[in-house]
């Protein structure tokens, strides 16, 4: 199954969305359980957060795929090949496992020329060492990506892509991406849940938006048998390059219900999009 697991609710308050809070320790084991059942086998975490590698450490699944991410220090007083090396340690004793399928850079924005040559290098030790397996970056959008493509050896590449985000299908970079042979991992999907928000619903902030959000509801109430995850959810699906789809559950339920809609029939979606980076990268949603 190309669904895999996000835990940045097993650690944070995350999401738009999200009224139900951080989830507890007993419910990600539920959640994962259920996961598990379903052959997910794949599980996204980062060491930024909160205490989801700490939690996945102590329900000690091992049967899965763990991809994890780190930051990578901009001192450049700093042995970088130190430094990474001490994270993904670090990272490891958390998750309480001896190996990790995969390590992502968080954000390519903190890498300067200075830290190809070392990333390279200590990399290619835990990749011969059997540490890692798989190596890569999650990106906000494409660029620099040619650049740091030319200069780091990847492996997977995690990239937003939703109903509004669908720069990285239509630049061609999805194409260019799975013709290097590199793993294509899809999140945002629901743009950390803004699509799944009642009309009444938006944050008055995305109201300059008006005309895009009006072209997404009106689409979604002239075609009522369809659900608005349904929607987002098929425009992922009909994508033959993404190999993983991480999305992140509060609920059991929740988990069950995504399952269900995966592995539905359904093949509809609107075609709307966006190049507003304001709105199509949370992190910027503070400026709006």
């Amino acid at each position: 199954m190309k669904l895999g697991i996000g835990t940045v609710q097993f650690g944070l308050n995350y999401g738009i969305s999200n009224f139900s809070g951080k989830v507890k320790k007993k419910d990600a084991k539920k959640i994962l359980d259920t996961g598990f059942n379903f052959r997910i086998d794949t599980i996204d975490t980062a060491n930024n957060y909160g205490e989801s590698e700490v939690i996945l450490g102590k329900l000690n699944f091992k049967q899965t795929k763990i991809i994890t991410k780190i930051s990578i220090s901009n001192k450049k007083n700093l042995n970088t090949e130190i430094s990474i090396k001490k994270k993904i340690e670090n990272s490891l004793r958390k998750l309480n496992r001896k190996t990790l399928y995969g390590v992502l850079i968080h954000n390519p924005k903190q890498l300067k020329k200075y830290h190809y040559q070392s990333i390279n290098k200590v990399i290619n030790n835990l990749k011969k060492n059997g540490v890692i397996k798989k190596f890569g970056i999650s990106i906000y959008n494409s660029k620099d990506l040619s650049k740091i493509l030319k200069k780091i050896s990847i492996d997977i590449i995690q990239i937003p892509i939703n109903l509004f985000d669908r720069r990285m299908e239509k630049s061609g970079w999805l194409k260019k991406l799975k013709h290097k042979g590199i793993e294509i991992h899809a999140r945002s999907i629901f743009l950390q849940g803004l699509l799944l928000l009642p009309k009444s619903k938006i944050p008055k902030k995305f109201l300059r938006y008006k005309k895009l959000f009006k072209d997404w509801y009106n689409w979604l109430d002239s075609n009522h048998e369809v659900t608005s995850k349904e929607a987002c959810i098929s425009y992922i699906k009909s994508l033959s390059e993404i190999d993983k789809i991480i999305i992140g559950f509060n609920s059991v339920s929740e988990i069950k219900e995504i399952i269900k809609i995966y592995k539905s029939k359904k093949k509809i979606f609107p075609d709307i999009s966006s190049n507003e980076k304001l709105l199509l990268e949370p992190q910027n949603w503070e400026k709006l």
